[in-house]
Parts: C-alpha cells; structure tokens; sequence
C-alpha cells in the first residue's frame, strides 16, 4: 500500500526535470531590463527542455504556451535593445550560491564589491 503511494507521487512530479526555472528567471530578468536578445536565449534554453516532455500532464504544455507567447512578441522589438547582461564565470562556494539564489543583491555583491557584502 505505501509502496503504491510512493510510485504515484513521483509521476505527479515529473514534469518538475523539464522545467527551467532558472533560464526563466533569466529570461524574465533580461526582459525587465531591455536586454531581449539574453532574455531570447534564455527563453529559448527553456523552451527546448520543456520540449522533450513526453508525459500527459498540462502544465508543461501551457508554460512552453507561455514563453512562445513571449519569444513571439519579443521578435517585434529583438533588435531594439542593447545587450546588459553577460555571461561571465567565476566560481562560487556552495553557501555563496544559495545566498545568491535567494538574493541578486548579494551574488552582485559577491561578485563585483567583496568588501561590502555582508558575512
């Protein structure tokens, strides 16, 4: 009986592997900023993982609704913004990760004024 339970809560969340939140943030992020060409990609990164979902569930469906919505009113004005965000890599220890995830501020901080991030 438990184990019946424990095989359908993981089919509940299978979906969950096909989202990419963190492209989405980015991409939302960029967009804020004007940066559509960075919030394009991102949009597009996410749009390609939510694409290999072959399930049943509803969910993933509307969101890559959602973001061809977004890529398709973004290809209007693609080349009216300029580019802002970069990627750069630097490496982060785990705690200075979660900080950063939970704040923008402190992985800015993190990043560019060492000294006036708080411990």
């Amino acid at each position: 009986m438990i184990f019946c339970l424990l095989i359908n809560n993981n089919k509940m969340d299978d979906y969950l592997y096909y989202i990419d939140f963190g492209a989405i943030k980015l991409g939302d992020l960029a967009h804020s900023l004007g940066d559509f060409k960075m919030a394009a990609t991102q949009y597009n990164k996410a749009l390609t993982k939510l694409r290999t979902y072959q399930g049943d569930r509803m969910q993933p469906t509307h969101m890559a609704k959602e973001l061809i919505d977004k890529l398709s009113q973004m290809s209007r004005y693609s080349h009216a913004g300029k580019p802002i965000l970069t990627f750069e890599t630097w490496r982060l220890s785990k705690s200075s990760f979660v900080k950063g995830n939970q704040c923008l501020k402190y992985l800015f901080l993190d990043k560019h004024k060492k000294k006036e991030k708080t411990p």
